[in-house]
């Protein structure tokens, strides 16, 4: 839907990341890693979790809870171990520092820019606002009414 707006009000429309990135990020590295994930996967969705899980952060990211959403990792039931840890680090840690790169290039380009990225990249020491607040950008709470 926020590509459609963007064509709609014939905005540019630039990946911050390229397919490669997130591939790297999303997909397990082995083959053992991938049976440990899809088996994590279906008990979580069989036990409920998953459900849990997304109906809180829904209701979160509804409400503009930012400290709730700081908090995804202590209630998602789905970080039980290291390895999961890892993963959550790989899937937005890792991945902020050049999200924040590509929207600070866009704007030494001169360009106004409005991103569109997931919720859970939004909190946290290394989320996007703390990553572009330290690089000199005023970074502004605006909550919708």
């Amino acid at each position: 839907s926020l590509a459609g707006f963007g064509r709609t009000t014939q905005m540019r429309i630039v990946s911050l990341e390229t397919p490669e990135l997130q591939k790297a990020a999303l997909l397990p590295a082995s083959d053992a890693e991938s049976v440990t994930m899809v088996a994590q996967m279906l008990e979580q969705l069989e036990s409920g979790a998953t459900r849990r899980s997304i109906v809180r952060l829904a209701a979160a990211w509804e409400r503009g809870d930012l400290d709730e959403l700081a908090n995804y990792e202590r209630w998602c039931e789905c970080v039980v171990g290291d390895d999961d840890r890892l993963l959550m680090k790989r899937l937005l840690d890792d991945r902020n520092g050049g999200l924040a790169d590509g929207i600070d290039a866009l704007h030494r380009e001169g360009r106004r820019v409005f991103a569109g990225v997931g919720v859970l990249h939004m909190v946290g020491p290394k989320g996007l606002p703390a990553l572009l607040a330290a690089r000199g950008f005023q970074v502004e709470r605006v909550a919708l009414q």
